[in-house]
């Protein structure tokens, strides 16, 4: 069956001599695999299209049996230049397609979470500062659609002390006075205060948040240890820990 469909590209690798394998999410089967016969050739027909963080119309013929699909076509929607031709965009990019790697599996659909990346990636390629935003509001939306929606119900966020310690409850994805408790995730007031701001949010208002550079990484370690204990698996955002910001 021959399928088209609205993708963004994830991340491609090298297939003998001269073709590729990318993994695509798509708004018709979510995540997908092609085989891209002929894209390392200098002159290819899928051009640019296959560049990770790119939105293109694909088309791909879908057999059953199999998880690996042919690639017909592939012609570029939206350029994601301005990420692409940014180191502090890149790593965000890259980062926010880690996510949806790691917590999507072939073949189930869910235009919800594309339309979001869609939406995130188009945002962030436009954004002029404060990228860092994107991928942790990312992660918010992510958690709410695939069922592990982060809850701020329990504070009075205007009593919060920036130095005083508050936890998280990675079980019940709430935010607690407590620190002290099993599976408590510990992190400072203004780190909780940020995660709110961006909670609350809406996308096209995320760069003019300044960012809390300071409570970078304990929030990328909450994110991480999250989804660790739901999904049930290891998570590492690799692009994120090797990555220093310029702030």
């Amino acid at each position: 069956m021959l399928v088209s469909a609205e993708a963004i590209t994830i991340k491609s690798r090298k297939f003998r001599d001269t073709s590729k394998i990318i993994s695509f999410y798509t708004a018709e089967d979510g995540m997908i695999t092609c085989i891209a016969k002929g894209a390392r050739l200098p002159k290819n027909k899928f051009g640019s299209s296959l560049e990770p963080l790119n939105l293109s119309l694909i088309t791909y013929y879908k057999k059953p049996n199999t998880d690996l699909f042919l690639l017909s076509k592939s012609e570029i929607i939206q350029s994601m230049n301005e990420i692409l031709n940014s180191y502090d965009k890149l790593n965000i990019g890259l980062s926010i397609l880690e996510s949806v790697a790691h917590t999507q599996i072939n073949l189930e659909p869910n235009k919800q979470i594309f339309n979001l990346l869609k939406r995130t990636l188009s945002e962030l390629n436009f954004a002029e500062k404060n990228f860092y935003n994107f991928f942790y509001k990312f992660q918010l939306e992510l958690s709410k659609i695939i069922g592990y929606s982060i809850s701020f119900s329990y504070f009075d966020f205007n009593k919060i002390k920036n130095n005083d310690r508050y936890g998280f409850d990675v079980e019940k994805g709430e935010f607690i006075n407590s620190n002290n408790r099993s599976n408590v995730f510990s992190l400072v007031g203004h780190a909780l205060v940020f995660i709110k701001l961006l909670n609350d949010a809406s996308l096209e208002r995320l760069s003019e948040i300044d960012t809390d550079y300071s409570a970078v990484k304990t929030i990328n370690s909450l994110f991480i240890k999250y989804y660790n204990y739901h999904l049930g698996k290891r998570i590492v955002f690799n692009t994120l820990s090797n990555y220093t910001v310029n702030n």
